[in-house]
């Protein structure tokens, strides 16, 4: 049973039926509490288990929900679950237990009710307008967007204490942060800088793989050690790339099936590239200056909001790609049918969460954030960033390929440009450019083992150097698949100490589970038995889903990986009795 720890908890309480539709509507719920309200939540199972949490934890949650196909025929039930009508309380129900229930809901004017089939209707009895009219009359603010004049420190404030124990809100990879806290220091040297970089080995040989790229050589010497590629490119540029590389290997990616993780990066990637030649060849008249790091970061960042949404939520995701795509032969853009489906400008919320909780300076998250120009003022920065997005989709490098560019009007104007100009521009930029940000994804990107650049006619003779370098291979990929198995188990186990919802006895039991299933993925050789039986103690918890389900997924290839190795010949014969 849930226990929560501590009192100044922003918690909703959840109980739900494990199965596929109720597990739909929770995921919405969810992810409308998470990134409207920075509110966690916390599971129950039953209509008792849920009541129990709230008579063992009265201060920590603040409202409720029932998802079941089942009638709930117990008046105090109800009014536990509402705190005698003190938290407001949802109860979503299949239209055919409506009826029955409103003759139990006597005078408590705290509970709502929404039926299943109207839940996604986008009318006033849609789940999210019950939640809001709900959450309004209880004072339950949103987290971003109903703040009026508050400064961008109270924000962040208010930010930070919401959002602490999200686990669907991801931290930038700590390397990330700390280069962009050297690129705001005026102290920062060259000697901080490589230190930094250096810390993490993989950055650095990607890094002298990255500026081989045409776009970035130059006068490059393909000689240069990381401390002459700083002196030479300049600490921003240097900077700014090696927290690409970073972050294009960081996230996760938990299911081909649900999110197109390459396609994301080529079109971020894309977007600082074209931001870049538009800038720097000063193509279109930006009066203000705008720093290499200020607008390759923010190009890199200015749709992270959809990679978290399209990673923890992927049925809304979805749900978003197919209304962009319903019956058009020109797609809509993903802002317009987000407002269509009724959650406007979400995946901008999400970025603008992230970029507050990785503390960017205050104009960094109000131009990143501002991309799509809907504000009557907009900077330097929002606009190179909207231009350079749109430019990105005409050259078919949007997250789908046949997104088109849509160009503001103000932008345009107050640049002095016609659409034709923009036009012009994208033809100009045209298939090399495309070719370039292919090239520049590709080198940032870990590689896995490269095909063999010899013909058809050396094969034989290159049997023997073929299996060797296939044996290195697979050693490496091993070593890789390791590393990136114990990286995921830490940060399971900082979830782990974070969570607020375990006893002590609970959080250790958990830990020494971790730490285990660490010592046994470490092994050259995995005992696959041991190691599921170990994994089978987080399988299904919620707070840690995604991570479990990547981890299952890295444990596959090594679980092949290894069967391979057992079957080749190079792994020896058993000897005739």
């Amino acid at each position: 049973m849930a226990e929560i720890v501590g009192t100044d908890s922003f918690l909703g309480l959840i109980i739900r039926q494990n199965k596929k539709p109720q597990q739909t509507l929770v995921s919405y719920l969810r992810m409308i509490l998470n990134f409207r309200y920075g509110m966690d939540v916390v599971m129950a199972g039953s209509v008792s288990e849920g009541c129990s949490i709230i008579q063992r934890n009265p201060e920590g949650i603040i409202c409720a929900f029932v998802v079941q196909d089942e009638i709930i025929d117990s008046k105090t039930a109800i009014s536990t679950l509402s705190k005698r009508g003190d938290i407001p309380l949802l109860l979503l129900l299949p239209r055919r237990c409506v009826e029955s229930l409103k003759t139990l809901r006597g005078p408590l004017p705290n509970v709502s009710i929404g039926t299943w089939e109207r839940a996604f209707d986008g009318t006033s009895a849609s789940i999210k307008s019950i939640l809001e009219k709900s959450f309004v009359r209880n004072k339950i603010d949103l987290l971003i967007g109903c703040d009026g004049d508050i400064s961008h420190r109270e924000l962040q404030e208010k930010v930070g204490r919401r959002i602490k124990n999200l686990h669907t809100l991801p931290t930038l990879p700590q390397v990330v942060l700390n280069i962009m806290r050297l690129m705001n220091d005026p102290r920062a040297t060259i000697d901080d800088l490589e230190k930094v970089i250096s810390s993490d080995p993989s950055i650095v040989w990607k890094l002298l793989e990255v500026i081989k790229a045409p776009v970035f050589a130059g006068t490059r010497r393909s000689g240069w050690n990381l401390r002459e590629i700083i002196v030479r490119l300049g600490m921003r540029k240097v900077g700014a790339i090696a927290q690409q590389i970073k972050l294009v290997n960081s996230f996760i990616k938990v299911d081909q099936r649900q999110f197109d993780l390459r396609r994301f990066w080529e079109h971020s990637i894309g977007c600082a590239m074209i931001a870049d030649r538009l800038y720097a060849q000063r193509i279109i008249p930006i009066k203000e200056k705008v720093e290499f790091d200020e607008y390759w970061i923010g190009a890199l960042l200015h749709d992270i909001g959809k990679l978290v949404l399209g990673i923890y939520f992927p049925v809304y995701f979805q749900k978003v790609l197919d209304e962009m795509q319903s019956g058009r032969r020109v797609v809509r853009d993903f802002h317009e049918a987000e407002n269509e489906l009724g959650f406007p400008g979400l995946h901008e919320d999400v970025t603008k969460l992230m970029l507050l909780k990785a503390n960017l300076e205050p104009k960094l998250v109000e131009e990143i954030g501002a991309h799509h120009v809907r504000a009557q003022t907009f900077g330097g920065l929002a606009s190179l960033l909207h231009l350079a997005d749109n430019i990105c989709k005409d050259l078919k490098l949007g997250y789908l390929e046949n997104e088109q560019g849509k160009f503001s009007k103000k932008v345009l104007r107050d640049l002095g440009l016609r659409l034709e100009d923009i036009k012009q521009i994208g033809n100009a930029l045209g298939d090399g450019m495309a070719q370039e940000i292919e090239d520049v994804v590709q080198r940032s990107i870990e590689q896995k083992e490269k095909k063999s650049a010899l013909g058809d006619s050396a094969e034989e003779s290159a049997a023997p150097a073929a299996e060797e370098e296939r044996n290195g291979s697979d050693a490496k990929g091993r070593a890789d698949d390791t590393a990136r198995l114990l990286q995921m188990l830490r940060e399971l186990q900082d979830r782990l100490r974070a969570h607020p919802h375990f006893s002590p006895a609970q959080r250790e039991d958990f830990l020494v589970d971790a730490e285990n299933l660490r010592a046994q993925v470490d092994k050259n050789v995995l005992n696959k038995t041991v190691v599921l039986a170990l994994l089978d103690q987080f399988v299904g918890a919620e707070f840690c889903g995604d991570l479990i389900a990547a981890i299952q997924t890295l444990l596959a290839v090594r679980f092949e990986r290894q069967e391979d190795i057992d079957r080749s010949p190079s792994a020896g014969v058993a000897p005739v009795r």
